[in-house]
């Protein structure tokens, strides 16, 4: 059996957007009165719950890719955690509404891409491979380090687990 474009951005994001929603929870049940959704790392880079926003618009860009939809970034309204796991969710069903051989099947297709001032045309697979996937990467990540710096009792286990729960 080859690792498909599947595996490698449909299987890859359900599992860091399930990792994000168990951080999350984590932050919750950590929180009580404190406002970590406005924690930032450090002060010129975006808060909590912008890493969130774009994590979760990464995920569903590459959803409306890989099936042949467009799709527009959402407002960044996310000032609950409500409204922060709705929005993984939200993400996590379109992902989760992929079929297979179609995602496989779009790899090579030939796909619009903006990058700031300029149209590009690029096969799918590398927008959703090699562009989406390491800025959901990354993201998850800076919410992840945010949290820990706010305090909050995350380690190695609360960001992997979401890759490997089918397993373990």
């Amino acid at each position: 059996m080859s690792y498909s474009l599947y595996d490698a951005t449909v299987s890859m994001a359900i599992g860091a957007l399930q990792s994000l929603s168990q951080i999350l929870t984590r932050a919750e049940e950590h929180s009580n009165s404190v406002d970590l959704l406005g924690a930032r790392l450090i002060d010129d880079m975006n808060p909590l719950h912008w890493q969130v926003h774009y994590a979760t618009f990464q995920a569903q860009y590459i959803a409306a890719k890989l099936s042949g939809h467009e799709y527009a970034e959402p407002a960044d309204d996310l000032d609950t955690y409500e409204k922060m796991h709705f929005r993984i969710q939200q993400a996590l069903q379109a992902l989760e509404e992929l079929d297979k051989e179609t995602v496989n099947g779009r790899g090579e297709m030939i796909t619009q891409f903006a990058r700031r001032d300029r149209m590009m045309e690029v096969p799918v697979k590398g927008v959703v491979g090699l562009w989406s996937m390491p800025n959901i990467y990354f993201h998850i990540s800076m919410a992840y380090a945010i949290l820990r710096k706010e305090g909050v009792p995350l380690g190695k286990r609360d960001w992997s687990r979401g890759f490997v729960s089918e397993y373990v």
